[in-house]
């Protein structure tokens, strides 16, 4: 399994991390960790830059999904000034995100995408 604190180290080049997220952004980097180490075409890859780097594209994504959950869309508006998020954008870009990094660790992963239909 990659190492978990070299992921947390990623994932938080990724996304600024409040201190009171960080157990429960350690506890994704651990499901994320686990989760392409399942995938490694060879465990000894376990510590390669994309690898870790992918894994903390899957904790990225799960991060901010939690965010959105806890805080739904939030809308301010002042005079003519109005300002707001949109959690669907967002998580449309952390999808992105988690796809090109789990792209690029694609040399170090199985392909579970293959499809045979027959001859």
């Amino acid at each position: 399994m990659p190492d978990i604190y070299a992921v947390l180290t990623a994932l938080k080049s990724l996304a600024p991390l409040e201190s009171e997220e960080e157990a429960g952004a350690l506890a994704l980097c651990a499901a994320a960790a686990e989760s392409v180490a399942g995938k490694l075409r060879d465990p000894a890859c376990k510590n390669v830059g994309a690898v870790i780097r992918a894994a903390a594209g899957l904790a990225f994504y799960d991060l901010l999904l939690g965010r959105y959950v806890r805080e739904p869309d939030t809308d301010f508006k002042a005079g003519d000034l109005s300002v707001g998020r949109k959690p669907d954008l967002m998580l449309k870009a952390a999808a992105r995100q988690r796809d090109f990094l789990l792209r690029a660790a694609a040399p170090y992963l199985e392909d579970e995408n293959f499809l045979f239909r027959g001859v």
